[in-house]
């Protein structure tokens, strides 16, 4: 079943204004149009480099679902009855893959979102700022990473996986009356959509042997972050151990996430935007943000409230240092000059100091303050192309949210460098009786054997294990 055009997110108004003001750019003519429910078809005229007209049948169509084969058969038959010579298919989604076999041998266009996206981008249609605004209103914006769909490699096929689970997959508790029971394992491939980011940070920094100079740090990194669940990827390197014989044993590397976006993306609107302040800022008064959204933020562990002291800081306190000193150097002068006539100077006209109020503050427990190293790319292998056969998950958080949230947790500029997929398996665990009890997420991504990368050792990098997951070869994300 369809889904229905509100789950796809866009309002059927803006999809249309998105599709005839795409087709006029690509110099299409349209000659009619006709809106249903979830879209619209539309007949429309090309020239050719001879001057003639090429007709073409269009049908676009909002949807949160794949569309199949039989919608392209149907647009097929539709496009053979308005004796148009072309056709093309428009969706919010994507395709199956039996959809594309089906359009692959015949003049049938299948523009995704994605595609749709990359096509504006590529022919320069981004310089229409009206049409860039509808896209931004209805989210139509990501593009693939590197204009090419790029995934991650999956370490084991989805047979291997089943064939583990099945294995091994057992339920409800051992006891002496009750064995336990077998489960069947049942495995389908998805792809998440994974936005990459590319953060580059400006920094200026002094040294303990020239603190008058300052000195200018550069740093570039990418970040992946889950634009379906909001998870932040990372690499983690576990310290080495050595066996009884002394010998060294390699670095292990795991792949692992954090949820510290999707907190932030979940969060009510007033808290979020709370806390971008306190990213951006610093610190803020108590005072000004007291309420409903900072316990929010509080009771959730975003934020700290603690009291503020004006002498905490290296440079308060030499500042105060600095003013005692010249205060004394004062009362010994005007006793050098006075003699017994000096009388220290009446206290009443000081103004005493404020007395410091509570101040709030960022507390996220980002990955990088344990070790975590965000450039997965510099550990994963990658590749062009996806495996049809695996299905895509849709796009809950769009890139330009997501790098907002990044710019204020760096403090650094943020660029939204494209889409890229991580391949997982969804594991659904039945009983003898054919029902469903439990469902996993499994994850099992294929490693580079030897690196370069700045955050390593500098002596012979060893090679990484192949999983990558502590010598296991899944490992459980939900």
């Amino acid at each position: 079943m369809e889904d229905k055009p509100e789950e796809a997110g866009i309002n059927p108004a803006d999809f249309e204004n998105i599709v005839v003001t795409f087709l006029g750019h690509m110099g299409f003519g349209v000659d009619s149009k006709t809106i249903v429910e979830d879209g619209l078809d539309i007949i429309a005229k090309t020239t050719n480099p001879l001057g003639g007209n090429i007709p073409s049948f269009i049908r676009a169509r909002m949807s949160a679902s794949e569309v199949g084969e039989d919608e392209i058969q149907g647009l097929w038959n539709e496009a053979k009855k308005q004796n148009a010579l072309r056709a093309a298919f428009i969706t919010t989604a994507d395709f199956t893959s039996a959809a594309k076999e089906f359009a692959k041998d015949k003049p049938i266009s299948l523009i995704n979102r994605y595609e749709l996206a990359d096509t504006i981008h590529t022919y320069g249609l981004d310089t229409d700022t009206k049409l860039i605004s509808i896209l931004e209103k209805t989210a139509i914006t990501e593009r693939y990473f590197k204009s090419e769909k790029y995934s991650f490699i999956a370490d084991k096929s989805r047979g291997e996986v089943e064939a583990a689970l099945n294995k091994k997959s057992t339920g409800g508790r051992f006891s002496l009356l009750r064995k336990k029971k077998k489960l069947k394992a049942q495995v389908n491939g998805r792809y998440a959509p994974v936005g990459v980011f590319d953060i580059r940070k400006v920094e200026y920094v002094t040294s303990d042997e020239a603190p008058e100079t300052i000195r200018e740090v550069r740093t570039e990194f990418f970040t992946h972050v889950n634009l379906n669940s909001g998870e932040l990827y990372y690499v983690r390197r576990k310290k080495p151990r050595r066996l009884f014989g002394g010998e060294q044993r390699d670095y292990v590397y795991s792949l692992e996430k954090s949820n510290v976006l999707a907190e932030i993306l979940e969060l009510p609107p007033e808290s979020k935007k709370h806390l971008l302040d306190l990213m951006d800022h610093g610190s803020l008064p108590y005072d000004e943000l007291k309420g409903k959204p900072l316990s929010i933020l509080e009771k959730r562990g975003m934020v700290g409230i603690r009291e503020k002291t004006s002498s905490r800081t290296r440079d308060t306190l030499l500042r105060n240092f600095s003013e005692l000193m010249v205060k004394l150097a004062d009362e010994l002068l005007d006793l050098m000059h006075f003699g017994a006539e000096y009388s220290p100077k009446s206290k009443t006209s000081e103004v005493k100091p404020k007395e410091p109020g509570k101040v709030v503050a960022v507390e996220l427990k980002m990955p990088h303050l344990w070790g975590g190293i965000y450039n997965i790319q510099n550990y994963l292998l990658i590749e062009p192309g996806i495996d049809e056969s695996f299905r895509q998950e849709p796009i809950k958080y769009q890139s330009s949210e997501v790098a907002r949230i990044l710019k204020s947790v760096f403090r650094a500029d943020v660029g939204e460098k494209g889409v890229m997929f991580l391949p997982y398996y969804h594991c659904r665990f039945f009983d003898d009786e054919g029902k469903a009890v439990s469902h996993e997420r499994l994850i099992t991504l294929k490693f580079l054997r030897q690196y370069e990368h700045e955050d390593t050792i500098k002596e012979k990098k060893p090679p990484v294990k192949k999983t990558g997951y502590r010598g296991t070869p899944y490992k459980l994300i939900h």
